[in-house]
């Protein structure tokens, strides 16, 4: 059993690798557009602190994509093409995971995109760390 505080950036892109392979199998099998969602800002969210924590960059516990990009923009600039992928992914972190929170069918076209936003920020990233 590993730290649950890992401070190894394999550590994140494992478990992110591990969401999206999930993710990806699941809507391919169910098409439960929430599902997809929710794991696709989950991903990119692994994926950025992975990315911080391979800079030895620090960061606050959060869920929030915007606040994680822009501690990656300030080591490299090239992540500001990101903001909009991150602000559309964020939408989908709290709405899908509980009934009591406002209700959001997210349709299949949602869950696609979102699977693609993630996959387009994990390629640029691994680029980056190789």
């Amino acid at each position: 059993m590993k730290n649950k505080d890992s401070k190894n950036p394999e550590d994140w892109f494992k478990k992110a690798n591990d969401d999206l392979s999930f993710a990806k199998a699941g809507f391919r099998e169910t098409k439960i557009s929430s599902i997809a969602c929710f794991l696709s800002q989950q991903i990119v969210e692994k994926y950025l602190k992975g990315f911080l924590l391979s800079k030895n960059i620090s960061f606050k516990k959060t869920h929030n994509l915007l606040n994680l990009l822009d501690k990656c923009v300030l080591f490299n600039e090239e992540f500001g093409k990101f903001y909009a992928a991150c602000r559309k992914l964020n939408k989908y972190y709290n709405p899908v995971r509980y009934p009591d929170e406002i209700f959001i069918d997210y349709t299949e076209e949602d869950a696609e995109e979102a699977l693609e936003l993630a996959e387009k920020i994990i390629k640029f990233i691994k680029r980056l760390v190789s």
